[in-house]
């Protein structure tokens, strides 16, 4: 009989939910933190092998959404218009955090979009936008490994100095990328037409919002990587308040 806290053992978990097979990581032991993956494709991996500084104080479970990792895909890539759940999460997956603290308000004591963006918010500057959709474009991925090596190139447009950080992320992203997801996630979100910033008002969880200017998109979109020392210090005294 799977039990509340067999699903808090580490290891690799599976559960079913809305009749699909979804995967997360658990580490370690503590108070549960919800590190939400981008709906975009990108592996658990990146984070759950660098954010070890959460770990000694923390449960972490670091959740694949549908589509990515191991979790299964949805019948339909339309049926990713849903509203998507989450609870703390990096830059696309903190979208997921935002949208769990506005439908679900009283299940969160503590919110952190870290780097996110809002759903039907225009930035003013789409430099970086502009560029990266070239590139993506320019390369034409059409599988996993190409995704992974057209990110690893296009990752430079996320810091102000890609060296030394651009190099580690090759050694922590051991995880594959889903193509797959990375459509299904623009495609979807183009047809949704939820301006999220109308809906900040619902959100009740005392939050904390790490964003910046250093860097192309946002700044450090990295910190782990590029404001390891600070970035682990303000989290885990927010987390623990």
């Amino acid at each position: 009989m799977t039990t509340a806290s067999s699903l808090l053992t580490p290891r690799e978990h599976e559960t079913n939910l809305n009749d699909l097979s979804i995967h997360n990581t658990v580490q370690s032991s503590g108070p549960v933190l919800l590190f939400v993956t981008p709906r975009w494709g990108i592996s658990r991996s990146i984070y759950a092998t660098t954010q070890q500084p959460l770990e000694e104080h923390f449960t972490v479970i670091y959740l694949s959404p549908r589509g990515c990792d191991d979790s299964e895909r949805p019948a339909s890539a339309s049926l990713m218009l849903s509203r998507p759940v989450g609870c703390n999460g990096h830059s696309d997956g903190g979208v997921l955090a935002l949208a769990y603290a506005m439908y679900y308000p009283s299940r969160l004591g503590r919110l952190v979009p870290l780097c996110t963006n809002l759903l039907g918010h225009l930035r003013k500057d789409i430099s970086s936008r502009t560029k990266f959709r070239a590139l993506f474009e320019a390369a034409n991925p059409q599988d996993g490994d190409a995704l992974t090596e057209f990110m690893l190139t296009a990752f430079h447009l996320y810091f102000y100095k890609p060296e030394p950080y651009v190099p580690k992320l090759k050694d922590v992203w051991t995880g594959k990328p889903s193509l797959w997801a990375h459509r299904a996630r623009y495609e979807s979100e183009g047809e949704d037409g939820w301006v999220m910033e109308k809906e900040l008002g619902k959100v009740e969880a005392k939050t904390l919002v790490l964003t910046g200017k250093q860097d192309a998109c946002c700044g450090p979109e990295l910190p782990w990587l590029a404001a390891r020392e600070e970035y682990f210090d303000v989290l885990v005294k927010f987390l623990k308040e």
